[in-house]
């Protein structure tokens, strides 16, 4: 059978302590092999589901469920506004408009209720925030009705969603994760609208501390630290946390990298967990046109434990560690150190004869007012390069060359095993750079490119090009 198969049924279906409802979607690979024997005797009941076919909600649904995240519940804010421009809508009273809410999965804590009725943060006539704990139903609920329909209920509201989609919008690591009151790393999805709500007028929040309206969303729906306009695009941010790990501690001591692990709960062990690390030590301004000053070098820390300290041959000025679970194809978590001291910015235009044409596209880039035209250049020529050659790599296997990138990669990967009786990793490209080339493909206005930045990704694209060519 395939690796995603849909449950058909019209009954609730229980196998081995796994209980599937009608449309649930599910991943043989993450079964035992009884339960996944005991799916194949079932196989009139399921639908098989090409990869290619997994609509992002799909994939969503998928994660809800996952037993290896294991959610409980989840803890909803919505702050939203009364006014609309329907007039069939104008007199109903329960009708608002949704300006964001916050959906996060959550794991039960001893010490949390999450069977209590909706709580009011703030309220005006034309404006309310509120929080409320529900079960993952209701959240899967939730989704479908925005996609289908742009409306759901919850705290006695019903609420609508403009026209939008939903879209991945990136992977949050823990060390960052601030942003939205997160200490985890998770998978974010946003619901992105082509119009937004208008905001209220007369809130007088002054009165209870709050600056302004984009104050009290700020507060009030745990964003930290704000970013202006964070909120202006999206109805919905649905965050979906990585429970099984994180890095908690990611540090040099001299030579010595220390890596500390850290656990939710007493019940998460080690034993599918993988760290990887990179570091590079950059030449210092007397030598930095010679290739004596620069080192790197990549590692596995084997064994793993909670605390782990490893000796490296040198103090490097950058450090990138990766934490991996076998039960996904992308990282848990990653941890950038950038160590200031003797660090120079990377000067791609010193290391090689440019063409002239690349100084006029410089010159283009900066006069409409971008001050990091060289990273762009770099991290544009990289991440789409990519494509190119893993796109010339299957032609030279005779293999199938449509889909997306993520699609092409895996595909490669495996004509690379059968045909060539190789062995390539995957997690050599992570997903922050599927993530800046998407960033820098659609919102590359809004992105500033550190040339350190694209350089590391540049390193990570090029070991990954030279494994396909070697």
């Amino acid at each position: 059978m395939p690796r995603f198969v849909r449950y058909m049924g019209k009954s609730p279906l229980t196998i081995k302590g796994l209980t599937l409802d009608t449309g649930w979607l599910i991943n043989l690979d993450n079964l035992s092999e009884e339960t996944r024997k005991t799916v194949e005797e079932w196989s009139k009941e399921f639908r098989e589901i090409p990869e290619n076919e997994l609509t992002l909600i799909d994939q969503i649904k998928y994660l809800l469920w996952n037993r290896i995240l294991a959610y409980d519940y989840a803890e909803i804010r919505g702050a939203v506004v009364k006014g609309t421009s329907d007039p069939t809508l104008a007199t109903a009273r329960d009708i608002w408009d949704a300006y964001i809410i916050k959906i996060v999965l959550r794991r039960k804590d001893e010490n949390e209720e999450t069977k209590t009725p909706p709580k009011i943060l703030l309220e005006r006539r034309n404006f309310l925030i509120f929080k409320e704990y529900v079960d993952l139903k209701c959240v899967e609920t939730i989704i479908e009705s925005v996609v289908n329909t742009e409306r759901f209920k919850i705290g006695g509201c019903s609420i609508r969603c403009h026209d939008g989609h939903f879209e991945e919008d990136y992977f949050c690591q823990s060390s960052w994760g601030e942003r939205f009151g997160l200490s985890w790393s998770s998978k974010v999805y946003s619901y992105r609208v082509r119009e937004k709500p208008n905001v209220p007028e007369k809130l007088a929040l002054k009165t209870e501390g709050f600056q302004d309206f984009n104050h009290a969303i700020r507060e009030l729906m745990e964003f930290r630290p704000f970013e202006h306009g964070s909120f202006s695009d999206k109805s919905i941010i649905l965050v979906l946390p990585y429970y099984p790990a994180k890095i908690s501690r990611c540090e040099m001591r001299e030579k010595r990298l220390v890596v500390d692990i850290e656990a939710y709960d007493e019940v998460t062990t080690i034993e599918n967990l993988k760290c990887w690390y990179y570091y590079r030590r950059l030449p210092s301004s007397s030598d930095w046109l010679s290739e004596r000053g620069e080192k790197e070098g990549r590692g596995e820390i084997s064994p793993l434990k909670w605390h782990n300290e490893v000796e490296l041959p040198l103090v490097p000025n950058l450090a990138d560690v990766t934490l991996f679970h076998d039960g996904f194809e992308e990282p848990i978590d990653e941890y950038h150190m950038y160590l200031e001291k003797g660090m120079l910015p990377r000067r791609f235009d010193t290391y090689m004869e440019l063409p002239e044409m690349f100084e006029d596209l410089k010159r283009v880039l900066e006069k409409a007012g971008f001050e990091d035209a060289n990273g762009k250049i770099v991290l544009a020529a990289a991440t789409n390069l990519m494509e190119v050659v893993v796109t010339k790599k299957l032609q030279d296997l005779r293999a199938n060359i449509d889909g997306s990138l993520n699609n092409k990669i895996k595909r490669v990967i495996e004509e690379i095993r059968e045909k060539e009786h190789r062995e390539i990793e995957r997690q050599l490209i992570t997903d922050v750079i599927k993530v800046a080339r998407d960033k820098l493909d659609h919102e590359g206005f809004r992105l500033f490119v550190e040339n350190i930045d694209a350089g590391f990704l540049l390193k990570r694209t090029i070991d990954f090009l030279h494994m396909l060519y070697p």
